[in-house]
């Protein structure tokens, strides 16, 4: 895997060297082809296509740590489990960072409503249970999706917790592995980060907050997207638009050129696109 640093630099001679293209910053390969049709959507394909470069980073850390050194350049990223407290802190320590509303780029492909819509006409007039029905095969199960979601949002924090306080680097010098005293003190400092009462209660009182949530709510913050996507989305799908080779990922040619761009993404393309 090619180092941060590498990345920036390739970029800095082909893209802003060569072409003179402007930088937009995103987590993987998928998203750049779900970004550039929002981008031809929203600015239009002649001047989207001689401004802009849209790159994968190949993760989220390495799109903050490019952002940090190049605050010219912009960024896009998942919220994932994100607290509004977390989303604040991050855009006031990267101003050129905006992250997604909704849980990940997925999300936008996982909401009855919106998806429906961005079903060519043919195969919707072909599926002949209709709507109604097509929106019940997506919801259906949803509080376990819920529930998945809700567990990931106490779990995954955990890791950068225990890394906060040295988990494993801190055991593994060493001069603390001849300290037996020390050793023990930083055992003990992991284990009240992973207090199973504590979590679990957690958990419980989480969840019974966000099955209170509206249905559009649960599924675009609280149910993990790229899951219910594979899970969910994509076999219902097959019944109305058959086997596609792209199945694999969420990005489908035929679905994202009928996204109607969802007002709450507008005012982030807008201040992405903004003149320099």
């Amino acid at each position: 895997m090619a180092k941060w640093t590498d990345l920036r630099d390739q970029i800095l001679e082909r893209e802003v060297g060569n072409l003179g293209k402007r930088i937009f910053l995103v987590e993987g390969k998928d998203d750049v082809l779900c970004y550039e049709a929002a981008l031809r959507s929203h600015v239009g394909h002649t001047e989207w296509n001689t401004q802009w470069s849209v790159i994968d980073a190949n993760g989220k850390e390495n799109v903050l740590k490019i952002l940090k050194d190049q605050p010219t350049w912009v960024g896009l990223v998942d919220r994932d489990e994100l607290s509004d407290e977390e989303v604040q802190a991050l855009q006031a320590q990267y101003p050129n960072l905006h992250i997604l509303p909704r849980y990940c780029m997925e999300s936008y492909l996982i909401v009855p409503d919106e998806l429906w819509n961005m079903i060519p006409s043919h195969y919707r007039d072909n599926f002949r249970a209709g709507e109604s029905k097509f929106k019940q095969m997506i919801t259906r199960d949803l509080q376990k999706w819920v529930r998945q979601g809700v567990l990931w949002s106490v779990v995954n924090p955990l890791q950068q917790e225990l890394i906060s306080v040295g988990f494993k680097d801190h055991l593994l010098d060493f001069q603390i592995a001849q300290d037996e005293t020390k050793i023990k003190q930083k055992l003990e400092e992991w284990s009240s980060k992973l207090d199973a009462d504590r979590l679990f209660s957690t958990f419980q009182t989480r969840l019974e907050e966000v099955l209170q949530l509206p249905e559009p709510v649960q599924l675009t913050r609280w149910v993990h997207g790229k899951d219910f996507w594979k899970g969910r989305v994509q076999p219902v799908l097959r019944l109305l638009m058959g086997q596609r080779n792209n199945w694999d990922t969420p990005y489908d040619i035929e679905l994202w050129q009928h996204l109607k761009l969802p007002g709450e993404l507008i005012p982030i393309f807008q201040a992405i696109t903004q003149p320099q």
